[in-house]
């Protein structure tokens, strides 16, 4: 009789990029390179299974002979870069334990203010992955004690910064505010830090008030703080800082409706850029004053159905000079944001005057804000906004299939994650099928294919 072959264990299969990652892991290590070891680690975890945990277990060694060497040759900074790489690997095969324990003793290990905040970060991250809000509080409470011991200013603004988005994160904008009115107490930077930290935290605090009284309220009392810390980035030199806060201080007044008062800050804005120290930093205080001074104008216009005086020429005028400003300066983010505005006041402005040639310009200009969004990796509310902006632009104009497609196209970006987007954009295409089909001529896309919120299909298009 034939002896019956043994059974053999099929060999496991590895994915392409787990096979890479070995390949390239090898020839770092041949080298004695650590900026190549994490290179190849970083690489691989960005595109790897959960399921891969021979792959993601060989990552977390290969950054512990990285740490070595980063040890040897005296770069914290690499050292830090090697342990938030094993870290990722832990985290996407699940051992969030033994990822917390890398970052405490990172943090542990860490000699300069710089590092020991990074690590903080980490280790912060890591109790929230954990579902352990409490202890992200504890660790960042307490890292921040430890920081404070350093003298370093920056280090200890950020230290602040993640003690009181760790209250947040909890739920428990109270201790949050609290937190931020004692690094207000600091002086210096520190000072300047906790008044943004407190309007941030008062601005969401006051976004859960029930009553719009109380939510205006907490916007301007947001603003003034921020208008505090302007004045303080002022007189510390630190320009950027100034711009920002100023900027923040005049968006907490168009939520409050004063008007006339956030067109005082925003010409602040703009004003700054006259002893800028450099020309990129006055292209960037104008660009933001102009921008700002335009959604004000529209901002009123929309609230009160009344423009401030001149406003409708001056808002197109200023973010027409400002979508230059950012393209000169080359700020991509920041003519994204322009294009966008642009499309608003021009069909703003269209629908007051009854020009309808405006609207085409809008419907390019959100076509460019739609791309100039996708570009920079812009998140689904950003994107779908402007899918809708060129979607009333093609309504307006009488190009019922363009807009349609656009307005079911901002339905698929926004999703269940942004229903209020969602929802604005299912009844434009509702209303674009409405006016094709009391033309006499109906949109024939085919079959109608469900849209689902969750599990359930929620309309067709």
């Amino acid at each position: 009789m034939r002896e019956q072959p043994q059974a053999q264990p099929i060999p496991s299969q590895l994915s392409a990029a787990e096979a890479t990652f070995r390949k390239v892991l090898v020839q770092a290590k041949d080298a004695g390179s650590p900026d190549g070891i994490v290179a190849s680690v970083k690489a691989y975890v960005a595109r790897a299974s959960a399921k891969e945990t021979d792959g993601l277990r060989e990552a977390a060694r290969a950054c512990d002979e990285a740490m070595k060497l980063f040890t040897a040759q005296s770069q914290p900074q690499g050292l830090l870069e090697a342990t938030v790489a094993k870290i990722s690997a832990l985290t996407v095969m699940g051992s969030l334990d033994e990822a917390l324990a890398a970052a405490r003793r990172c943090m542990e290990a860490a000699v300069t203010a710089t590092t020991k905040v990074e690590s903080l970060k980490i280790v912060v991250g890591c109790h929230r992955a954990l579902g352990e809000l409490v202890g992200a509080v504890e660790a960042a409470d307490a890292g921040r004690k430890d920081i404070a011991q350093l003298g370093d200013e920056d280090a200890l603004c950020e230290a602040w910064r993640i003690l009181v988005e760790a209250h947040i994160v909890r739920g428990d904008t109270d201790e949050a505010v609290a937190a931020a009115k004692e690094a207000m107490q600091a002086g210096g930077k520190v000072e300047a830090c906790g008044n943004v930290l407190f309007a941030e935290a008062q601005a969401i605090k006051g976004s859960a008030a029930a009553a719009d009284a109380d939510s205006k309220a907490a916007a301007k009392e947001a603003s003034a703080a921020q208008q505090k810390a302007s004045d303080l980035y002022g007189g510390l030199g630190c320009l950027r800082e100034q711009r920002e806060a100023l900027v923040a201080a005049t968006s907490a007044l168009l939520m409050c409706e004063e008007f006339e008062n956030a067109l005082a800050l925003a010409a602040r804005v703009k004003d700054l850029g006259n002893g800028a120290p450099s020309s990129e930093e006055k292209l960037a205080c104008e660009a933001w004053g102009l921008e700002l001074m335009a959604r004000t104008h529209l901002s009123a216009y929309l609230a009160k159905n009344k423009y401030l005086e001149n406003g409708d020429t001056l808002m197109l005028s200023s973010i027409r000079t400002a979508l230059a400003l950012f393209e000169e300066g080359k700020d991509a983010a920041g003519k994204a944001r322009a294009l966008r505005l642009l499309a608003e006041v021009l069909l703003s402005i269209s629908n007051t005057t009854g020009n309808n040639s405006l609207c085409e310009e809008a419907q390019r200009m959100a076509k460019q804000a739609a791309e100039a969004c996708r570009a920079l990796g812009r998140g689904p509310e950003e994107l779908s906004s402007a899918l809708l902006l060129s979607a009333n632009a093609s309504m307006r104009t009488g190009n019922l299939l363009v807009a349609y497609w656009d307005a079911k196209q901002a339905m698929v970006e926004a999703g269940e994650s942004f229903p209020r987007c969602y929802n604005e954009a299912a009844a434009t295409v509702s209303q674009i099928k409405t006016v094709a089909e009391e033309s006499g001529k109906p949109i024939n896309v085919g079959a109608p294919v469900p849209l689902y919120m969750g599990d359930k299909p929620v309309t067709f298009v």
